[in-house]
């Protein structure tokens, strides 16, 4: 749609404006239906001045206290925090080791005990391999464990500190709930500065060369405003990389966008099939799969993982379960 074209009133234009404060209740009324609505009267309403035609405009950046995306864009722990901040503290310790210590330290990181943390294997020897191609889960095995295997000489006692101070901070961050909102972020506040003081003492050029150092302390707003940071990570949807490599394993690569497009759809549709999903048939009528295709899917706990579909579990807080149930 132009800038010339009319909206039309369903789009409720002039609602928005009265809502925003631009024009009376009762001037909004006449504007909607004298004429309709243009985006260069929009504009022309919200700040006085009108664009020029040809000029992209979003209504919604034509008020501040609509939307800031400055305040209104959370910092995401996972590549903020984790592939940020972590990640800089992990090469200032590795960076001066030789192989001898990267050794010494694969050996010591591979007899952690894991009990309690849900962490995936601790595979330190490929962790020391690619240590300087890491992703997310693997700093956070680093995060929670490594600083035990630090001691005899294989750092100095800043880079130690640095250590715990980005891991108190870590810990901190992952919280699901909060149940002082104060206590919880003047806390906060304290361990972002403990971090930050330790490496203003080893390197103060990093706090102003690397961003994602100064946007720590914009997670107490952040979390003020949006709650956990866990609730908006998106860790969880790193997951969906594994499929889409996946699917592109035994393309020819010639048109892999379509190709994994098509692989995708087809797998939906196997999903909406075994799931006892409707269609449309060709008579018109809807349609959905035998019962057997349906039971199979429920029958089948294999199918269930791969396809990610579980049965809902109400789980008691202050129970325990056998992992063999």
């Amino acid at each position: 749609m132009s800038y010339r074209q009319t909206i039309h009133s369903n789009t409720n234009i002039a609602h928005i404006l009265e809502a925003m404060g631009t024009i009376p209740a009762d001037t909004a009324q006449l504007e909607e239906q004298r004429r309709g609505l243009t985006f260069v009267h929009i504009v022309t309403l919200c700040d006085g001045n009108t664009t020029r035609p040809d000029d992209h405009f979003n209504i919604l950046f034509s008020r501040p206290r609509t939307l800031n995306p400055t305040v209104d864009t959370p910092g995401e722990i996972l590549h903020t925090f984790l592939l940020g901040g972590v990640k800089y503290v992990w090469h200032k310790t590795t960076s001066g080791w030789d192989k001898k210590k990267d050794q010494i330290f694969a050996i010591q990181l591979q007899t952690s005990s894991v009990d309690g943390l849900l962490l995936s294997p601790v595979r330190s020897n490929y962790i020391m391999q690619y240590k300087n191609s890491l992703v997310g889960r693997h700093f956070k095995i680093l995060q929670q464990v490594g600083v035990f295997h630090l001691h005899g000489g294989m750092c100095s006692d800043l880079v130690v500190d640095l250590w715990k101070a980005s891991r108190e901070l870590s810990a901190m961050l992952w919280y699901h709930s909060i149940q002082n909102m104060a206590d919880y972020l003047a806390d906060l506040k304290v361990l972002i500065n403990n971090l930050l003081n330790v490496w203003a003492v080893i390197d103060p050029n990093h706090i102003l060369t690397k961003l994602k150092l100064h946007v720590l302390p914009h997670l107490v707003e952040d979390i003020q405003h949006f709650g956990p940071a866990v609730l908006y990570s998106t860790e969880i949807f790193e997951c969906w990389n594994a499929i889409f490599r996946f699917c592109s394993i035994l393309l020819n690569h010639q048109a892999p966008s379509r190709d994994i497009a098509i692989t995708l759809a087809g797998m939906e549709h196997f999903k909406h099939l075994v799931s006892g999903g409707w269609w449309c048939g060709a008579d018109g009528q809807y349609i959905h799969s035998g019962e057997k295709v349906r039971t199979f899917l429920q029958s089948n706990p294999t199918l269930q993982c791969q396809l990610g579909w579980v049965h809902p579990v109400n789980v008691t807080a202050g129970t325990v379960k056998p992992e063999s149930e």
